[in-house]
């Protein structure tokens, strides 16, 4: 098996549903944004030993290759979408979350332990994979759900930092504002 074709040489590459386009483009930047937070998800996986966290980040990498795929699509034909009812698994799955966790009593410093720390540092990746999205829609057809995908999973994101920190016995760092 080789790991490499040479196909992207002189800077393109192809796209999931046919033609070619320049690796600089918004949307091949996009969906490395995609990448790069599934690496970060990765490590958080790596550090984490709750079960459920673990196993959360998997199914949260899973449909991140379902997310990469979509956007590196132009046109709808074989390739996997985000549809409606991943962003309603999102959406329960914060909701069975919060209400396991302590409120909130202000804006918190991301850290605490290694996990949640690696989870706050996903959470920033998302969060400008958002932007890499909404960037992208603003020049090129994108599947509506993406956006709302890439809007939640922030969310479940910053919920899994605060879980993995409470179950830890670590408490969140409040800022307090000082003139």
């Amino acid at each position: 098996m080789r790991l490499y074709t040479g196909k992207g040489d002189s800077g393109w590459t192809d796209l999931l549903a046919g033609g070619r386009i320049r690796k600089s483009t918004e949307r091949v930047e996009t969906y490395g944004t995609v990448d790069e937070l599934s690496c970060n998800i990765g490590l958080a996986r790596l550090y984490s030993a709750d079960n459920q966290i673990v196993e959360l980040l998997g199914k949260i990498q899973s449909y991140l290759f379902i997310l990469g795929a979509d956007l590196a699509a132009v046109s709808e034909g074989d390739s996997p979408r985000v549809t409606e009812e991943d962003v309603k698994w999102l959406e329960n799955t914060i909701d069975g979350l919060t209400s396991q966790l302590r409120p909130l009593g202000g804006f918190i410093f991301p850290g605490g332990s290694e996990p949640a720390a690696l989870l706050y540092i996903s959470r920033a990746v998302c969060r400008r994979m958002e932007r890499r999205i909404e960037a992208l829609a603003q020049k090129e057809p994108v599947n509506a759900q993406a956006y709302r995908f890439a809007n939640r999973l922030s969310s479940l994101l910053f919920a899994l930092a605060l879980l993995a920190n409470q179950r830890m016995g670590i408490d969140e760092v409040l800022w307090v504002r000082k003139r």
